[in-house]
């Protein structure tokens, strides 16, 4: 499989997660201005990232067992840019093994783009059990306890800086078309994001590791 186009001017983000011991991972892009990052400016930024979202009061919307182990940031405007992670490692706070590594609770996002097919979304870990309304659905105190953290980690897509490189915003990049790739990658801001109550799945995390 070829390498993916460079994307100037946006880093990839990346959320490293355990889910009962099962590897996941969660890929979000922003759009920065200023100089390239230095890999310790990557590590600075994940960081920041980091610690907007993975808040005391989300952890407590999940098992122990659910750890973020990290957060990766990558400049994709070059194919040598830096990248630098932010080491975390702590776990939900909720005492119980979780459901499974599969379950996910999912945030679709806006695009002033009108098509046809999938649009951007990030399929999180799924939340504790104390937060399941039904086999079918998450309660809607877990879906406002991940609505107010996504709003603070869209924020930090938006502010986060280190360096001459300040992010600006949450984007999504798109690299095909119509099953072909583009020829220069198409960026797009994120406009707007609502939480999905429905429970979604990701059956791959329980046959191979996302990162």
């Amino acid at each position: 499989m070829p390498a993916l186009p460079p994307v100037p001017g946006v880093v990839r983000v990346e959320l490293l997660w355990t889910q009962n011991g099962v590897p996941a991972a969660n890929v979000l892009h922003a759009a920065y201005t200023g100089g390239p990052p230095t890999a310790g400016d990557c590590t600075t930024i994940a960081g920041t990232i980091n610690g907007a979202f993975w808040t005391d009061t989300l952890k407590a919307f999940y098992s122990n067992f659910t750890v973020l182990v990290g957060t990766r940031v990558t400049d994709i405007a070059t194919d040598t840019g830096a990248s630098g992670e932010f080491a975390d490692g702590s776990s939900g706070t909720i005492d119980e093994e979780g459901v499974g590594a599969q379950m996910c609770i999912m945030v679709n996002y806006g695009i002033a783009r009108r098509y046809r097919g999938g649009h951007p979304r990030t399929y999180y870990p799924g939340l504790s059990n104390t937060y399941l309304e039904s086999p079918q659905a998450w309660s809607p105190a877990g879906v406002a306890g991940l609505s107010a953290a996504a709003g603070d980690l869209q924020a930090a897509l938006g502010s986060a800086s280190s360096g001459s490189t300040n992010l600006t915003e949450q984007v999504c990049v798109s690299y095909a078309t119509a099953n072909a790739p583009r020829v220069d990658p198409l960026v797009e801001t994120i406009t707007d994001y609502v939480v999905n109550g429905a429970i979604k799945t990701q059956r791959r995390r329980l046959t191979a590791s996302s990162y």
